[in-house]
């Protein structure tokens, strides 16, 4: 096996009836230019507008680094986020909701911090914020000192992160079937939070819609 040719990073983006904006969240990742492989997956459940489309046209384009999760049902956000982190080879995960964006260099800096800093579970970043027109807003989302959060901080200052900026471990299947699925998010954050500090980054590498 050519250790080189491994997928370092897995984004697992879940979309659902955002024909608006999933073409740009895409752009924005295969756009993304680092020194290691990475995939997105994308999972979309059975969107009634053109998403699933939009979605098919960039899979044709870049078939060797987008896959897709196509569903027959709807399932649910819930069960498609658990499926595309199934689904991830990555050492790391990347979380993107579909109507978000990633900036020049998110993944090569996020993968970069989480290499060199083995106490970290989790890496996340500022976001800037985005109208429905993709307008840049101006406000930022955290303002935090960059530094390491452990989980005392995630309990007593929750939420200090957007969940489109969290790169992490990919050990979901030790506790992913294992969660509260009315609060998913939540008990994801606390359950890497065990197993590591956050590593939180002040420079805005992302765009939340």
């Amino acid at each position: 096996m050519n250790i080189e040719n491994d997928i370092k990073v897995s984004v697992c983006v879940v979309t659902y009836n955002q024909e608006n904006y999933i073409a740009e969240c895409l752009e924005s990742l295969v756009n993304q230019v680092t020194n290691f492989k990475y995939e997105i997956i994308v999972g979309e459940d059975c969107s009634t507008d053109s998403t699933r489309a939009i979605v098919q046209s960039y899979v044709e384009r870049y078939p060797d680094l987008i896959v897709p999760l196509f569903y027959k049902n709807n399932i649910g956000a819930v069960e498609n986020i658990k499926k595309v982190y199934k689904k991830a080879k990555g050492k790391y995960i990347a979380h993107m909701d579909g109507d978000d964006i990633a900036l020049p260099g998110k993944l090569q800096k996020q993968f970069d911090i989480l290499e060199k800093n083995p106490d970290c579970s989790i890496c996340v970043h500022n976001m800037n914020a985005v109208d429905a027109n993709s307008n840049f807003m101006k406000r930022e989302f955290t303002i935090f000192d960059e530094k390491k959060y452990s989980l005392i901080d995630m309990y007593l200052i929750n939420p200090f992160f957007i969940h489109s900026s969290k790169m992490f471990i990919n050990k979901i299947d030790e506790y992913i079937d294992q969660l509260n699925v009315n609060a998913l998010d939540i008990e994801v954050h606390i359950e890497q939070a065990k197993q590591g500090d956050i590593y939180f980054i002040s420079e805005c590498l992302g765009a939340y819609r």
